[in-house]
């Protein structure tokens, strides 16, 4: 039986083996109420009603012969979950309505009931059932959007990676480049310039933090650099440039770090500047160790600061290894550092080696290091080789 269908109103299914409960519950939700209602004798009956109406609330007696109350809830359960029920009950039963309520009833009525009672329920239920249905739809929504905006990072991500050169070999020198990202998108950034035929220009930096402004700070300062690079700027030139031009024009205020060098493979020299940067270590054909010097605060930290440029000589058979802090900050599950002595350990010992096998030797120490700790910063990584 179909009572007052209008479809902006909720809809509300009665089932109930008593014809006379089955009319009054009826007739009271329909003309007091204002709701949408659908009566059914049986169980049966009432899972027909359901897949061929769409219903929002239903009410349902416990006892009846064949499906019963608790046989038809779990069917709800089952096909319809955004279904309410509320179980009605006689005083006797009220073990049942708790049991009904442990599998998926959202609340009960005890037989008899006043009219009021079972108005006031059925409103609160419906309200419950709409702020919940709600609440469904906007996390729906902010699920969509971010599935939306990661697969944008990771395509973003995808671009960034493809800026990062993967090696280079000429003009007396073999280098070889690793970079791994803490999330989609990167604060780090390396590049390799060539300068003509004798000279190679090495760019690496660290925009602090990681993420969408981090990788975006990044592509604007490889960009600026790599620019100046080519139009023949000394190192120190580049950064007191780039210092005082963020500074003015981008009013950029994350600090970053950065080390920028040019190769000659004419004379084997390296003209460099460093930024607040963790210091390159040069490694001699004997596998001593030297830190190259560094002397100059980290970029947009003090305004209009003049950067000093460094030179030193580099012979064929040396190595020359620069990173990014993410390396040597990088942790194992004991949250234990990396640190420098791990990674001055592991380039004594493999300093003889191709730079094919010396790369892959550090790359091994930190990942054995770092067991299934999360990688909490970006690393990056420049290794070269004077041939």
């Amino acid at each position: 039986m179909e009572i007052n269908r209008e479809p902006e109103k909720p809809t509300v299914l009665v089932v109930d083996d008593e014809e006379e409960a089955l009319r009054a519950i009826g007739t009271l939700l329909a003309r007091k109420g204002g709701y949408n209602v659908l009566s059914s004798a049986s169980g049966e009956e009432a899972i027909r009603l359901l897949a061929e109406n769409e219903i929002d609330l239903v009410i349902t007696d416990l006892r009846m012969p064949g499906v019963d109350g608790l046989e038809l809830l779990k069917h709800i359960s089952r096909e319809y979950p955004t279904i309410f029920v509320i179980i009605s009950t006689a005083f006797g039963s009220l073990d049942s309505a708790v049991d009904a309520l442990r599998r998926g009833a959202v609340d009960y009525l005890q037989k008899p009931n006043k009219p009021s009672e079972m108005l006031a329920k059925v409103a609160e239920v419906l309200e419950r059932r709409s702020k919940l249905l709600k609440e469904k739809a906007e996390f729906a929504a902010v699920r969509k959007m971010a599935e939306s905006q990661t697969s944008d990072l990771q395509r973003a991500g995808a671009i960034q990676q493809r800026w990062i050169p993967e090696g280079y070999e000429g003009c007396g020198i073999k280098v070889i480049t690793r970079f791994h990202s803490a999330e989609a998108l990167s604060g780090d950034f390396l590049d390799l310039v060539e300068l003509g035929k004798d000279r190679l220009g090495i760019v690496v930096g660290d925009v602090v933090g990681h993420g969408l402004a981090a990788s975006l700070q990044m592509g604007i300062v490889q960009r600026l650099i790599r620019k100046d690079l080519i139009d023949g700027s000394q190192t120190n030139s580049i950064f007191t440039y780039l210092n005082n031009f963020l500074f003015d024009e981008y009013h950029m205020d994350s600090v970053f770090t950065a080390f920028v060098a040019i190769f000659d493979g004419k004379e084997y020299s390296l003209n460099y500047s460093i930024g607040g940067h963790p210091p390159p270590i040069k490694i001699h054909a004997d596998g001593k160790l030297e830190y190259i010097e560094t002397s100059c605060p980290g970029l947009l930290m003090i305004p209009d600061y003049r950067f000093i440029e460094h030179k030193t000589s580099i012979e064929p058979g040396e190595k020359l290894v620069i990173y990014t802090d993410g390396l040597v900050e990088a942790r194992n599950p004991s949250g234990d550092l990396f640190g420098e002595e791990r990674l001055e350990k592991i380039l004594k010992s493999e300093s003889g080696k191709s730079l094919e096998t010396f790369v892959g030797a550090i790359e091994a120490g930190l990942t054995e290091f770092r067991e299934n700790a999360p990688v909490l910063d970006d690393i990056s990584l420049i290794v070269a080789e004077i041939v």
